[in-house]
Parts: C-alpha cells; sequence; structure tokens
C-alpha cells in the first residue's frame, strides 16, 4: 500500500453553491433553492451534469440559454471552489401547483467531443471530370482541378506522444498531462481519419492509458503514477466518511472500492485518496465521483475507486 502525506484540511462546515451563468448568478447565500449533480469519470464520455432551481422567474430563465457557459463553485468553508465548468446543453421548465422548477442540463467536455475533422493546413487538388451543353446542344466532356482537404500525416517511425501532442495543438485541445504505458512507435506512420477526439481515445487505449476530463482538459493517465495531481485528501470517521466502505473484488480485476463522504469539490476522476475506516486503510485512485446536494441528504458525494485494499 503506498501511504500518502494527507491533509484533514476542511472542517466540512459553511456550505454554499454558485452556480455562474454569463448573464445571472445563483448563490445558496442568496436563499437561492436548488439542487444538482455532478460526475466526473475516468471513461473518457461527456457526462450530463443536472442543476434545477425553484421558482424562478420567467425574466431569470430567460437570462440562461442553450450554449451559455457554466460555473458550479461549492464546498464547505474551507474547500470551497469550483468543481465543474461546462456548457449548457438542455434547459427546461415545470410546474406542480404554485411550485416551479427550472432544469439546466450540462457538459463539462461538450466541445472536445463535439469537435469536427482537422485537415492538413496545405490542400492538395484532385481532378474531376465535368459536363457541359453547347447552345446546340452538344454535350461537351473536360477535367477540372478541384482543392481537396488532405489529412493530417505523420512519417514512419513517429512515436505517439509526437502525435497525440500534434493533433491537440491542430485542434487546440487543452492537454493538462499526458502519460502513457507504452509510448507505441508508429512504424507505418500514422493519418488522421477521426475526429480528434476519437482518435486520441484510440491512441490512448492502443498505449495501455485512459483518456479523461479533468478541470475542463484533457487528462491521459496510465494509472502508474502514486499520485498524479499531487493530493492530499483524506477520509475518515472523524473527517467526512459517512459509512463503512464497501468492496468488489471485480472479478479478479483491480478491487473497487465505493465510499459515501460529505461534499469535497477536490475529488474528481484520477484523485488519489486515503480511506481509514475499522474495515479499511488503504489509498484509492478515483474512477468516478458523483457530487450533489439536495434538501434531503445534503452536500455529499458517492465515490468509486480503484485500490489495493489493506484491512
Amino acid at each position: 500500500m503506498t501511504k500518502l502525506a494527507v491533509s484533514t484540511r476542511g472542517y466540512f462546515l459553511g456550505y454554499r453553491t454558485k452556480v455562474i451563468f454569463p448573464k445571472i448568478t445563483f448563490d445558496t447565500r442568496e436563499g437561492w433553492d436548488m439542487t444538482w449533480e455532478v460526475t466526473s469519470t475516468d471513461a473518457g464520455d461527456a457526462t450530463s451534469n443536472t442543476v434545477t432551481i425553484s421558482n424562478l422567474s420567467k425574466k431569470h430563465q430567460s437570462m440562461i440559454k442553450v450554449g451559455d457557459p457554466i460555473e458550479l463553485k461549492t464546498g464547505p468553508t474551507d474547500l470551497y471552489g469550483t468543481l465543474v465548468k461546462g456548457t449548457v446543453t438542455n434547459i427546461s421548465a415545470s410546474q406542480d401547483g404554485t411550485d416551479s422548477t427550472f432544469t439546466i442540463i450540462f457538459q463539462e467536455a461538450r466541445g472536445y467531443v463535439e469537435a469536427g475533422k482537422i485537415y492538413n493546413k496545405f490542400n492538395g487538388t484532385k481532378t474531376v471530370s465535368k459536363t457541359s451543353k453547347t447552345p446546340s446542344g452538344k454535350l461537351l466532356t473536360y477535367k477540372k482541378k478541384q482543392v481537396k482537404k488532405l489529412n493530417i500525416a505523420f512519417k514512419k517511425g513517429s512515436t505517439a506522444k509526437q502525435i497525440i501532442t500534434r493533433i491537440c495543438s491542430e485542434a487546440n485541445f487543452s492537454l493538462r498531462k499526458l502519460k502513457l504505458k507504452e509510448n507505441l512507435i508508429y512504424k507505418k506512420g500514422y493519418t488522421l481519419s477521426q475526429k480528434p477526439y476519437e482518435a486520441l481515445r484510440s491512441i490512448a487505449k492502443s498505449c495501455g492509458s485512459l483518456l479523461y476530463i479533468r478541470d475542463g482538459k484533457i487528462v491521459i493517465d496510465a494509472l502508474t503514477e502514486p499520485n498524479p495531481f499531487n493530493e492530499h485528501i483524506f477520509f475518515s470517521f472523524h473527517s467526512g466518511l459517512l459509512a463503512e466502505p464497501t468492496i468488489n473484488n471485480n472479478s479478479g480485476k483491480i478491487p473497487l472500492i465505493t465510499i459515501d463522504t460529505l461534499e469535497d469539490p477536490r475529488v474528481k476522476a484520477g484523485s488519489v485518496i486515503y480511506v481509514k475506516s475499522q474495515l479499511l486503510d488503504t489509498t484509492s485512485r478515483v474512477q468516478s465521483v458523483k457530487h450533489s446536494f439536495n434538501p434531503d441528504n445534503g452536500y455529499t458525494m458517492e465515490v468509486t475507486g480503484y485500490g489495493e485494499i489493506t484491512s
């Protein structure tokens, strides 16, 4: 088991949430009644997150549009900060008697996932046959050169790291971390024929690594570093842990640990946490985490992580 230098910073008191749009901001300390759910996962997909605000006036509703950027900040006093930034993908309103709700759905990685194909900056040409009709009705066939977009190609012997770095640069993607389990050499070269995000996921997988989004940036993770983001996050029954963790041995694969804790906005896909309970005394790398707030359960997280079990 890898021991971490951990911190019990944060007393899990004084929680608040602030949801920020270009034209309006909602803050629970100003009396706004809301619930929300945000998921971070190393699966690499663009997860859908939800904020629901109660009894929002038509005027305030009109200030939020599909396509708007959104930032959700949350946490207790000592840990308060940005949990997620994203793009609004859907909005809906519903009425139940005198009460109404306004629901905003947003995605963190939408721009990456939906990015179209990219091509070489220099176009090629192709010769095509054209047909035209003369005033007398005779058909004439002739050849004409047309501009042809060329796929980005990499020379023989290019490495996966070189290809990934170039694709991110050409697609204007923010690459936070690039750690490959194996830096494959493409002996025959490589031609970018897919959309850039799909290509990056495929290359990362071929190299034995995962691609996912963290803090709005792309992470390619070999899962070999003990603490890739230099975090010091600790959970025990005296520090955020709400129940005894559950263990799934996962059919002989890496065991999975699931823990329920109070909300901590630092915990995201790829985080390494230290868990100490009656059953466990171990570190775990986060596979996925669901952050949520509602009046019944308060500010909570459900964390699923990989980890060596040491009881």
